[in-house]
């Protein structure tokens, strides 16, 4: 429930009463690409669990304006990751140094202007452990080098599908990553 109030007090979630039910969406200040799930894990009528909302860009990130103000910000992929790095900010007691960028899917990007905004920050990346969520952060990290002051990468490969997933680890399994060192762990030299 914090990581909701922290990220529509940031501007960056709002709801949508759309006939096909009550969304909640994920957008920034821009808001150029919005992403939308159903209330209650109910599917689209096509069958997906998210979409683009209409006359939404979809490849532009979701919270680069919103991260020019902090020294660092999480890189995700989707509304879910966005929240669950919410979460993981606010665990972390870190909301006055931490923002979220969100990539609305694999195939997003960073505009020049984005870079230009993202200099000199330090960027900590949570891609997806399939395949496709892997190829994108190698994308990601193509554009980020020579901007940022620093970047690297969380690898959930072995542990979890995404960071949302790895928020809903029981308690046990959680410290045995974050203590232990299990494969979860920050790659300094920010490859994959």
């Amino acid at each position: 429930m914090e990581a909701c109030k922290l990220a529509q007090a940031r501007s960056f979630l709002r709801f949508l009463d759309h006939p096909e039910g009550v969304a909640w969406v994920i957008t920034d200040r821009r808001r150029a690409t919005a992403l939308a799930r159903l209330i209650g894990r109910k599917e689209w009528q096509n069958e997906s669990k998210g979409r683009t909302l209409e006359n939404s860009l979809g490849k532009q990130p979701i919270g680069v304006i919103e991260a020019m103000q902090f020294d660092a910000c999480a890189l995700i992929e989707g509304g879910p990751d966005m929240l669950a790095a919410f979460e993981l900010i606010i665990q972390a007691g870190a909301q006055e140094k931490v923002s979220v960028i969100c990539m609305a899917s694999t195939r997003s990007q960073f505009s020049p202007l984005d870079l230009k905004r993202l200099r000199g920050k330090s960027v900590r990346l949570f891609p997806h452990a399939d395949k496709e969520g892997i190829a994108a952060a190698v994308r990601w990290i193509g554009q980020l080098e020579g901007v940022c002051a620093h970047i690297d990468v969380v690898d959930l490969r072995g542990i979890a599908k995404d960071l949302n997933d790895l928020t809903s680890l029981d308690d046990e399994r959680w410290k045995k990553v974050m203590v232990f060192g299990e494969k979860g762990v920050v790659d300094e030299s920010a490859s994959i």
